[in-house]
């Protein structure tokens, strides 16, 4: 029972700072890449430096502790209203029911392609920069010890 209750915690903690740790940049007039915000070549290289951290610790909680946070994040950013994602399904579900009134599937589909244009151009640009910073040697690291 302990274990559940501080997976919830855990859980209501990284959806909480998804969202406050941008706002709090933006509010401050810093920039968002100070987010922390990774792509693919950045989760895989923190996915190693947890490895590396379960070894030395001959545990596999750290790499279980990875997993469940980025499938948390993972699943906020999919609920975030941003067409191409799931969420950006659900505000036009809300729109139609606001409305009353259905949008053409043609629209929507364009919406969507366009939206999920963008994030792939996003992607592409994150991991250009992540790729650079691992040439440069200037790709951060995680000191991966705060699993429970």
């Amino acid at each position: 029972m302990g274990g559940t209750l501080v997976g919830l915690r855990t859980t209501g903690e990284v959806i909480y700072l998804t969202f406050q740790i941008p706002a709090t940049l933006i509010r401050e007039g810093r920039p968002i890449s100070e987010a922390g915000f990774m792509g693919p070549v950045g989760i895989a290289a923190t996915t190693g430096d947890v490895v590396r951290s379960a070894v030395a610790v001959n545990s596999v909680r750290p790499v279980l502790w990875f997993v469940g946070l980025l499938s948390i994040a993972l699943g906020v950013t999919n609920l975030l209203p941003i067409p191409g994602l799931d969420g950006g399904r659900l505000l036009f579900v809300v729109v139609e029911a606001v409305r009353r009134k259905r949008i053409e599937p043609s629209q929507e589909g364009v919406v969507h392609l366009v939206g999920f244009g963008l994030l792939l151009l996003l992607v592409g640009i994150v991991t250009i920069r992540e790729i650079t910073a691992l040439v440069n040697g200037t790709f951060p690291t995680l000191a991966f010890t705060s699993y429970q």
